[in-house]
């Protein structure tokens, strides 16, 4: 039995406090060094200096021709070898050395894609003018925890609220801190020193209708899927693997399985609140929770309220070495697509709800990160088909893409025998399981939220076992 400390109230924190998840960022000094940079390469390559890189190149470009190796064959053997050419000393044995950010793997530890260095222990540096507009404020660094487990609090636990201000709100009082350790797991069962090799983020978009993606997205170490996006019907499109499912307070009763392990945001007390319904339920389902340091290292990096594509691509950019994402473009009916694969039959309700520019917030962050090379678009035509409709239609057209008038994807659903979400049962999506509803305040939480029990969560919550349909 694990013992913790009493719990002891803490003061409020200031009105404005400073941001805690990284240091001042000093604009001038950052584009000083990358001056410097570009400077000195430009000199090296003026003077046609000879650097042991070059050395090394040279010599593994000329073993490549004898031995017929392809270029990624080159690369990975400029990345194992030293100066001279020589082999390189192991760095780590075991996980732990290469810290949070790393696995090892073959005596390397294999950063995250927001983390580089020998031991994965330096954040990416990234030029402001690369991620504006999109992510001006976003820096890569986050030294907190991914997931809330039962050693990371003792006391008030307060998040960050988005916005032109940062606010402190308040998710948990000391008594509610103390009754979460006691049914939250022991450790990060899911994210500690795993840097997955690949990850794929899957999103909800009718694109993902036009190809056959499925075994793409299958092929994946990790595959991330956003809400109650049900793959079953739909696995020729986005493939029938899940590891891991980010919700939120409005669908976290949703299942495609029991067993599926879903992680909930924790931007609410309303999450606090469901985990400890869930515990107390005579079955508890399989959730996790995301840490509230990360919904604050969110915030305050983004400056406007993540949605659950933001918040998944840059939850796997801390966790995985690759990201690919599908079907997190908001393409809809003027793009020739349903606005969401596995409800075609649905009217087009875009972003009505939003504040105004939030959407366009997000999708311009999602634009920044792929174009300094983050992540990658797991979909042909993403950025054509959303900048204008001649640059669609000439992207699809060369690639043999014919889409359909949105009715005809309405009933393509009718004819397979998958009816329309508005139709199903309970008006949830076709072929899950929103236990009670979505509404967290009453019993539904109790359905739907919490970490469940310890034995069933840890055995859901490794992502290297994968959950596959069938």
């Amino acid at each position: 039995m694990l013992l913790h400390p009493p719990a002891v109230p803490s003061p409020p924190p200031p009105k404005h406090p400073t941001p805690i998840h990284a240091p001042p960022y000093n604009a001038g000094l950052v584009a000083g060094v990358a001056a410097l940079i570009i400077e000195a390469d430009a000199v090296v390559r003026q003077r046609d200096i000879d650097t042991d890189i070059d050395a090394t190149a040279r010599r593994l470009a000329a073993d490549a021709a004898a031995l017929d190796l392809t270029t990624s064959d080159q690369e990975e053997a400029l990345g194992e070898a030293g100066p001279g050419g020589l082999p390189l000393d192991p760095v780590c044995i075991s996980p732990a050395e290469c810290g949070p950010h790393g696995a090892c793997e073959a005596g390397r530890c294999r950063c995250v894609v927001l983390y580089t260095g020998v031991v994965c222990g330096h954040a990416l540096v990234l030029s402001p003018a690369l991620l504006a507009p999109g992510l001006p404020r976003f820096v890569p660094a986050y030294e907190g925890e991914l997931m809330l487990h039962a050693q990371t609090r003792h006391a008030d636990i307060r998040v960050l609220r988005p916005g032109p201000t940062l606010e402190w709100d308040l998710l948990a009082d000391a008594a509610e801190t103390a009754a979460l350790n006691r049914i939250l797991p022991p450790s990060d069962l899911v994210f500690k020193s795993k840097a997955y090799p690949t990850c794929a983020v899957v999103g909800s978009s009718g694109s993902l209708l036009l190809r056959r993606l499925g075994p793409a997205i299958d092929a994946h170490v990790l595959v991330l899927r956003l809400g109650a996006t049900p793959s079953a019907g739909h696995e020729a499109s986005l493939g029938s693997k899940t590891n891991l499912r980010l919700t939120d307070e409005r669908d976290w009763a949703w299942r495609e399985r029991p067993e599926d392990l879903a992680l909930v945001r924790s931007a609410s007390r309303a999450t606090v609140t469901g985990l400890l319904a869930n515990a107390a339920s005579p079955a508890p389902a399989a959730i996790v929770a995301l840490d509230p340091d990360f919904e604050s290292w969110l915030a305050e990096g983004l400056g406007f309220a993540a949605d659950l594509e933001l918040a998944g691509t840059l939850l796997a950019l801390q966790t995985c070495r690759a990201v690919t994402l599908y079907g997190l473009a908001p393409q809809g009916p003027a793009q020739g697509v349903p606005e969401a694969y596995h409800e075609p039959c649905k009217p087009a309700v875009g972003t009505s709800g939003d504040p105004p520019g939030a959407a366009a917030a997000r999708w311009a962050a999602l634009q920044a990160l792929a174009r300094v090379g983050l992540v990658a678009w797991g979909e042909p035509c993403v950025e054509e088909c959303m900048a204008a409709p001649a640059a669609c239609d000439t992207c699809r057209a060369a690639l043999g893409i014919v889409p359909k008038p949105v009715d005809a994807w309405c009933e393509s659903a009718r004819a397979a025998g998958r009816p329309p979400a508005e139709e199903a049962p309970g008006g949830g999506a076709a072929g899950g399981d929103r236990g009670n509803g979505t509404a967290v305040g009453k019993e539904s939480a109790a359905a739907g939220s919490g970490q469940g029990a310890a034995a069933k969560t840890e055995h859901n919550s490794t992502a290297a076992a994968t959950t596959t349909r069938r």
